[in-house]
């Protein structure tokens, strides 16, 4: 099932009361929810370049501008964010709009899943198409969506069965996560199996 808004939210909004952003957000969580995978196409990536697209909510995510400048980041501002997480890969970045592309090899899973999240948790991109070959195949791990009201202990209660767990979710998104409390709606995580 797709649903497409065309050039009626304006409509949309005012019926249901909202601004633009808010419907942005709730058409969003809905398409999600309709969906068996609402972050996208995941492939194996056992050291093989298969291309991978991840959604998330443009108009939530890190600002790497100032008030006054573009809202979309660049392809310097988004390889600078990465660079300044430390997060180990050899990537190329491009923007399209509000799109992504990265590109290139990452050491372990866990490296080229905190890449897409680090370049995709930006104010004004929703998409991101990978293409991240790895050195070590390991499982996936699963993505999560913030919602109001979440908590790395609900998260952690939903995803695990345990509340007192969500220390390894906040691990698991370090250094994207500087504090378990600094969850916002719209941002997206990752969930580790336990090991």
């Amino acid at each position: 099932m797709k649903m497409k808004f065309g050039s009626t939210p304006v409509v949309f909004s005012k019926i249901l009361g909202l601004d633009l952003h808010s419907l942005t957000a709730v058409r969003y969580l809905f398409v999600c929810r309709l969906s068996e995978d609402p972050i996208g196409y995941r492939s194996d990536n056992k050291g093989k370049s298969n291309m991978g697209f991840f959604d998330f909510v443009a108009d939530a995510g890190k600002k790497l501008f100032g008030d006054d400048e573009a809202e979309t980041a660049g392809p310097d501002a988004i390889a600078a964010e990465v660079a300044e997480l430390g997060l180990d890969g050899d990537v190329k970045v491009e923007v399209d709009g509000d799109t992504v592309k990265i590109a290139g090899a990452a050491p372990t899973q866990e490296a080229r899943e905190k890449l897409i999240l680090a370049v995709g948790n930006v104010l004004g991109i929703s998409k991101v198409e990978e293409e991240i070959t790895v050195a070590e195949a390991q499982p996936e791990a699963k993505f999560h969506t913030v919602q109001k009201g979440d908590t790395l202990w609900k998260v952690s209660a939903d995803a695990y069965g345990d509340g007192s767990k969500y220390q390894s979710i906040f691990e698991a998104n370090k250094p994207m996560l500087s504090h378990p409390d600094k969850i916002y709606p719209g941002q997206v995580l990752r969930i580790p199996a336990l090991g």
